[in-house]
């Protein structure tokens, strides 16, 4: 069994970072369905909205198949998904097809969020619960370094044939199927039957609501003001560069900012150890910050300076996305019942999709009758009331810890 239990845990790193995402489509997603699918700007952007839209709808089924396969087959279920999707978009022919491929990737997040528990549950019978953090930190790392890599190579790929990244894209899902089959929960948690989850029904303390309203507002705030960053430095550079120095300067921001996010997992660890759960609290002045720095940019004169001060603003966006994650989940596997770790953690995958609706619904309305920095003034604000969320959360992590301690 330990042998097994060593295994998963060397498998881990490799296995979430090949399945984090679509793989090579990521880097080429918008230049591919525009130039091989034939997509209208108006067609891609409601990609994102109706595959969120769907897994907001089908929540409850999701949720009671995940309790029914366990975290071994859900984990499997969602490699097998996400390689459904990459099929889809790669080879469909309009639109539906496209549509398909891109809610067989959300689907894929929320089956496969069951890995998160199983690696708590397996490091339990090792007895190394602690380094929960460390192995879900190298998974994030691993997933760093091949979009890392992939970036510098993806749009030449794309150059010499317009379909190689999505073979790509297929071949990397591939190799998260075969590599699921060893994603195995060891421990007597892996599924969970009724009557577990009658005897142990969850119950949304002030703990769990508070981690669900954190991060259904912190996560979609980093994925929109990433998209919508870049988008925000982009209109500022046009202002005063041509085309081409515009392009340049992006592309030298968006380089560097998946260095950052390399170097975010590096140093994770120890910070978290060092700081515990204030960490959460750090990251959501970090959010703020990126940002002022968005705001503050703008208003600059010179297009040297204010390249550096808003593309400051996305490195920062791109080194706090990771560890709020782990930082949640965290918090969350530690203070509920492990029958309960399934569903939490599926939910809160669906809270984030649903704030992500949310909030891209909204901004899109904000920016038919303003520019972008109204969207980034607001972003800053709504970033101030999930500074407060965390505080909050930090202070009942704290009166909780001071109870379980009496």
């Amino acid at each position: 069994m330990e042998r097994k239990l060593n295994q998963y845990l060397r498998t881990y790193p490799i296995f979430a970072g090949i399945t984090g995402d679509l793989l090579f489509y990521i880097a080429v997603d918008t230049l591919f369905l525009t130039v091989v699918k034939n997509l209208s700007a108006a067609q891609i952007v409601s990609l994102a909205s109706v595959s969120s839209f769907a897994c907001i709808i089908l929540q409850a089924p999701i949720l009671k198949l995940i309790q029914k396969l366990g975290n071994t087959r859900s984990t499997q279920l969602g490699a097998v998904i996400l390689l459904i999707g990459a099929l889809s978009i790669t080879f469909g022919t309009n639109y539906y097809w496209i549509a398909f491929g891109r809610v067989c990737r959300q689907f894929s997040v929320l089956f496969r969020s069951t890995l998160s528990v199983s690696l708590k549950n397996n490091l339990d019978l090792l007895h190394r619960e602690q380094d929960y953090v460390k192995f879900r930190t190298a998974g994030n790392m691993a997933y760093s370094i091949i979009t890392m890599l992939i970036a510098f190579v993806a749009s030449k790929m794309f150059v010499w044939n317009h379909m190689a990244p999505m073979y790509g894209c297929i071949i990397c899902a591939g190799i998260g199927v075969l590599l699921s089959f060893l994603m195995t929960d060891y421990s007597d948690f892996d599924k969970t039957t009724p009557q577990k989850v009658e005897k142990k029904k969850t119950r949304f303390n002030p703990l769990i609501l508070l981690s669900l309203f954190s991060f259904a507002l912190f996560l979609p705030l980093v994925e929109t003001g990433q998209s919508n960053g870049i988008l925000f430095l982009q209109q500022k550079l046009l202002e005063d560069l041509d085309v081409d120095r515009t392009a340049l300067l992006i592309g030298v921001v968006i380089a560097s900012s998946r260095i950052v996010r390399v170097f975010s997992n590096l140093i994770f660890v120890p910070l978290y150890r060092r700081l515990q759960y204030k960490v959460g609290t750090l990251l959501s002045l970090l959010l703020i910050l990126s940002f002022v720095l968005f705001v503050i940019g703008s208003f600059l004169s010179s297009y040297y300076l204010k390249t550096i001060i808003m593309g400051l603003g996305y490195l920062v966006i791109l080194f706090i996305r990771d560890p709020f994650r782990i930082y949640t989940q965290d918090v969350i596997l530690n203070h509920t019942e492990k029958e309960a770790h399934q569903s939490l953690l599926a939910t809160l995958e669906f809270s984030l999709m649903f704030g992500s609706a949310a909030m891209g619904l909204c901004f899109s309305l904000i920016l038919m009758k303003f520019p972008m920095l109204a969207v980034m003034g607001t972003m800053c604000i709504l970033a101030v009331v999930e500074c407060i969320l965390c505080i909050r959360l930090y202070q009942t992590l704290n009166s909780k810890e001071v109870k379980t301690i009496a």
